[in-house]
């Protein structure tokens, strides 16, 4: 009897590791299929939270337009007037000819402001949220620039006299259109920078994984 016993005892056995090696396969298998729906989930509400601050980003940028469209037509004024007479002197405020200069936003783009920099810092709470850091300062700059969009032409008038040097006032330095100028094509570029960190941050997160 003892080798019948011995046998089924170690058949037992035999089987008790075989359901313990399944169940431990099954087990990883779960966490594997866990931990994926859980990066699927994290990686959706990033892509979302990106994509909702981009489109209030755009849905602030259209306020821009007009002023940047007469900044191409200065440019391309410039190029021609350049072009006809390479001996004209570009910093002068009438060598561009009849074309008028960006020298103010749009009455209606300071009536709509107010809204659509309250929907941009909603947009950016879920920015902060979500992550990472980097891409969250990349979106504070943007709503730092749109402030200064709306903030009216003192901001600039103000920033272009405190950069007058006051012991050589006859020397060239940034007037209130150039700095308006400059801040239209800095939020241009900050969207442009943010959209980059935001695909990249959702590359290096995996992407969203197939089960």
């Amino acid at each position: 009897m003892e080798a019948p016993f011995i046998t089924a005892t170690g058949a037992v056995i035999a089987a008790c590791i075989a359901f313990s090696g399944a169940l431990h396969v099954a087990m990883r298998s779960q966490r594997h299929q866990a931990k994926s729906l859980r990066d699927n989930w994290v990686h959706d509400r990033c892509k979302d939270a990106y994509l909702g601050f981009l489109d209030a980003a755009r849905a602030f940028a259209p306020l821009t337009e007009e002023a940047i469209r007469s900044e191409n037509r200065n440019v391309t004024a410039a190029g021609v007037a350049m072009a006809r007479n390479p001996q004209a002197d570009m910093f002068h405020e009438t060598w561009v000819g009849d074309v008028p200069p960006v020298d103010a936003l749009s009455e209606g783009f300071y009536k709509r402001a107010p809204k659509r920099l309250h929907g941009l810092a909603v947009a950016y709470e879920r920015i902060a949220f979500e992550g990472p850091s980097d891409v969250a300062a990349k979106a504070r700059e943007i709503i730092d620039s749109a402030h200064r969009l709306s903030a009216g032409p003192e901001l600039f008038a103000r920033e272009a006299k405190e950069q007058i040097d006051p012991d050589h006032p006859e020397r060239p330095s940034p007037n209130e259109v150039d700095l308006l100028r400059t801040e239209i094509n800095s939020y241009e570029v900050l969207i442009a920078e943010f959209r980059r960190q935001a695909k990249k941050a959702l590359t290096d997160a995996g992407g969203p994984h197939k089960s």
